[in-house]
């Protein structure tokens, strides 16, 4: 008769690794659970039609995951370039066009103006007009950004600046940085909000 020191190596060979592997993919198979609290669809049929709520990331180990759509590169460039030949133009009609009704320019440190007002006030004391920008456009860096409020379905994105190091007599004409809020509007997006540290001397 075999000894139970052999019946036990005999268990931990193959046989055991391929019980465990079987069990392992069954248990990856199983539908996943929805969270708890989460609305289910009221009929059983339609069980497998429950997605969790969208999201910009999620963890490598979740099992169901909703991604949001990604930011479409071109259209925000394209925001980011006009938003500059506005500037170089010094025209409020161009900026009016690219901006949400009741955007707005505001500071780190909690200064908020309309953003159109704002840079007319910047137009009427220095010389934008012969900012360069090609630099800019290309260097701007994107991400998703949350909504304006909780439940607020509007889709956001950030995208952060190295502006121009340009100068009036001495005086930048921009602050260290840019960040555009943009808001998908239709098939593009439009400049919600506009951060900025900057003074008017």
């Amino acid at each position: 008769m075999a000894s139970l020191d052999g019946w036990l190596r005999a268990l931990s060979g193959p046989r055991l690794a391929l019980g465990v592997l079987f069990a392992t993919g069954c248990a990856a198979a199983a539908p996943a659970a929805a969270p708890a609290g989460a609305a289910r669809p009221a009929a059983a049929a339609d069980a497998a039609l429950w997605r969790p709520p969208a999201q910009d990331r999620a963890a490598s180990g979740a099992v169901v995951v909703t991604l949001l759509e990604p930011p479409a590169p071109d259209a925000i460039r394209a925001v980011v370039r006009a938003f500059f030949e506005a500037v170089r133009a010094e025209s409020p009609a161009a900026l009016e066009r690219l901006a949400r009704p009741g955007a707005s320019a505001r500071t780190s440190r909690g200064g908020r103006r309309e953003l159109v007002s704002a840079y007319q006030a910047r137009f009427a004391r220095l010389d934008y007009s012969g900012v360069r920008y090609a630099d800019a456009v290309r260097r701007a860096r994107t991400t998703l950004a949350p909504p304006p409020s909780p439940g607020d379905g509007a889709r956001r994105v950030r995208v952060e600046i190295d502006p121009p190091a340009a100068t009036d007599g001495g005086v930048r004409l921009f602050g260290p940085a840019v960040v555009l809020l943009l808001e998908v509007e239709g098939s593009g997006y439009k400049i919600a909000q506009v951060e900025e540290d900057f003074d008017l001397p």
